[in-house]
């Protein structure tokens, strides 16, 4: 009878890593041997044990199968519950309605509802009658997956059957309803939850509470949170972090602050992932000395929680980004004095502060500590390292530190080489920065970064057949060029005076499918206005109103030049196309009228712009 699942490739598996089994070992204590076998958060451990039973013809039972299907189930092994559950379908075991409680449930869980709904139809064949956890089961994912006519129409069979809902039933309809925003619908059954006696728990009021909050409903969202104190259920740590996680993330830093008053006045401690919350959310609104404040009563004991290494993460991440160095690297003291260890997280994020504010020495110093602590940099220490150095124009020791990644055993990629490229060629090292960028081709895939950071150096240094071919080569690869890159080379090809190239340039960005913005514009303008070409520029202006392409106040000054505006010529003014623009304090006016208006003012009295 056991030959079924010996010799399925699960039974397999099973028997490939089981221990010898004597055949003292009775059946009866069998289910206890299973349990003293489980290991912590390993649930698999005991299936050789099951499997091994079988093979040596102890006589299985419902409950065997149902500690079996209850384990795989809680470690998301549903389909090999499935398949176990077949093999066995054979009269070898007796299954009972738990059997399928654990199934229907497995499935419900993952979203799997028509094989649930399969199960749930078998077992009445069977002649088992459902339970309230089995309803509870199917209503719960009918619920989770927005399917309330159904979750609906098991609630109407319940009674029927004469089985009375509970508290989980009416909780799974709940949180369904709450998770798809149909607040009517959720006072419904918490009505029919008054009615037949039944009080949400806080795992409900919570689910409720956090569904509120992501909509933006606060106040309804603290009114549930007295409703429920009101009613007698305690909220938990878990309901408050809800509700002051979302109100801080709303910007709504008094009403966070409130509720952490009234969870005190309650009785219930915050736990560090409450206080991280707070913290993390002044830092990311700057509100450094409230976050430094809410560090010092951690510190002194006051909330009676410890800081961990995320939060004194969170406040130095902060105060890096905003050049607060030296309170950055004091809070670093403070976490060591603590016993904390310092992660990598930590020494990233000071070494990252450090190099912005070009402090090379100390954020060097640091990157030696992290070998001293017993750690090793990875790519994102490296990465921040060269970024840093590279913007401070260090390109031999951020070379340097490109070879020793490699010594580590890291694999540089285009983020490493990109800066690296950059500062060559911002340094007028062309040759280097072309050895480089053929290093990456060897070594990685460049990305587009990699060649517009090129391809943006050779067009500053005037080699311009270079970066016809890096753009070529860019285009071959699959990659489109920005718009940043496109306007660069039109800007090149209009300088040269090569119009007809630059609109070339123009048509295969269109094709490509970016949009010229006023830059793209202001330097075709000027190429046409070295060439003397008038009536291409008022072409242009028209094409840009037809666009709706927004004027800044640097091209109107462009088209003031190119046209040559002075007091005795003013006759093409009736050629130039209309436009709706915001240059102006937000006021609309033509492009006629805008050129009026700057003709009479003499290029500047409107306007300051730095040309």
């Amino acid at each position: 009878m056991a030959t079924p699942i010996i010799k399925s490739s699960l039974g397999n598996l099973f028997l490939s890593t089981t221990p010898k089994l004597t055949s003292s070992v009775r059946s009866t204590n069998l289910s206890s041997l299973l349990l003293s076998s489980l290991q912590p958060h390993n649930p698999k451990s005991f299936y050789p044990f099951f499997a091994l039973a079988l093979k040596h013809g102890f006589p299985p039972n419902a409950q065997l199968l149902n500690l079996t299907l209850n384990y795989m189930c809680k470690s998301h092994c549903v389909d090999q519950a499935v398949s176990l559950f077949r093999e066995l379908d054979h009269g070898l075991i007796p299954f009972d309605v738990i059997t399928y409680t654990l199934l229907i449930n497995g499935l419900c869980k993952k979203g799997r509802m028509d094989d649930a709904m399969d199960s749930f139809h078998e077992l009445k064949r069977r002649g088992l009658s459902a339970d309230v956890y089995v309803y509870s089961s199917l209503i719960s994912g009918f619920s989770e997956m927005g399917l309330f006519d159904k979750a609906r129409e098991l609630l109407d069979e319940m009674s029927q059957v004469g089985i009375e809902p509970n508290l989980i039933t009416l909780s799974g309809m709940i949180n369904g309803f709450a998770k798809f925003g149909r607040w009517g619908e959720v006072r419904k059954v918490l009505d029919e939850m008054s009615e037949k006696g039944i009080s949400p728990d806080a795992v409900t009021y919570t689910s409720l509470i956090d569904g509120l909050c992501k909509e933006g409903k606060f106040k309804e969202a603290t009114k549930l949170l007295s409703l429920m104190v009101e009613r007698g259920e305690k909220p938990n740590t878990v309901t408050y972090n809800v509700l002051i996680n979302q109100l801080m993330k709303d910007g709504s830093i008094d009403e966070a602050y409130e509720v952490l008053e009234k969870m005190e006045v309650t009785g219930v401690k915050p736990d560090v992932a409450t206080l991280n919350t707070l913290i993390v959310r002044l830092c990311d609104l700057l509100k450094f000395d409230e976050a430094l404040k809410m560090l010092e009563k951690m510190l002194d004991g006051k909330y009676g929680v410890e800081p961990d290494v995320r939060t004194f993460n969170s406040l130095m991440h902060g105060l890096c980004k905003v050049g607060r160095m030296s309170q950055a690297l004091d809070i670093q003291k403070t976490m060591k004095k603590r016993g904390h260890m310092c992660n990598l997280v930590t020494y990233n994020l000071l070494i990252g502060g450090l190099l912005r504010i070009h402090k090379k020495h100390k954020a060097m110093r640091l990157f030696e500590e992290i070998t001293e602590c017993g750690l090793q940099p990875d790519s994102c220490t490296f990465s921040i390292m060269i970024n840093g150095l590279c913007k401070m124009m260090q390109i031999d020791s951020a070379e340097e530190l490109l070879n020793q990644m490699r010594e580590y055993g890291l694999k540089p990629g285009p983020f490493d080489f990109s800066p690296l490229i950059k500062t060559l060629c911002d340094l007028n090292l062309f040759d280097r920065a072309m050895d480089l960028f053929h290093e990456l081709e060897k070594s990685a895939v460049p990305d587009v970064t990699s060649f517009n950071t090129l391809i943006y150096g050779t067009l500053k240094m005037g080699k311009f057949e270079t970066a016809q071919v890096l753009l070529k080569e860019m285009l071959h690869k699959g990659f489109s060029p920005d718009l940043k890159m496109y306007s660069s080379v039109i800007s090149f090809y209009s300088r040269k005076g090569d119009i007809d190239e630059a609109r070339r340039v123009l048509g295969q960005m269109v094709a490509n499918g970016i949009s010229p913005d006023v830059a793209v514009y202001d330097s075709l303008i000027k190429g046409y206005s070295l060439l003397g070409r008038r009536e291409e520029i008022i072409q242009l202006l028209s094409e840009m109103a037809s666009k709706s392409v927004a004027l800044d106040s640097r091209f109107v000054l462009t088209v003031l030049d190119s046209l040559g505006i002075d007091g005795d010529d003013k006759g093409f003014l009736r050629d130039l196309p209309d436009f709706t623009n915001e240059v102006l304090k937000g006021k609309e006016f033509t492009c006629k009228e805008l050129v009026e208006m700057l003709s009479k003012s003499d290029h500047s009295s409107e306007f300051q712009v730095v040309r």
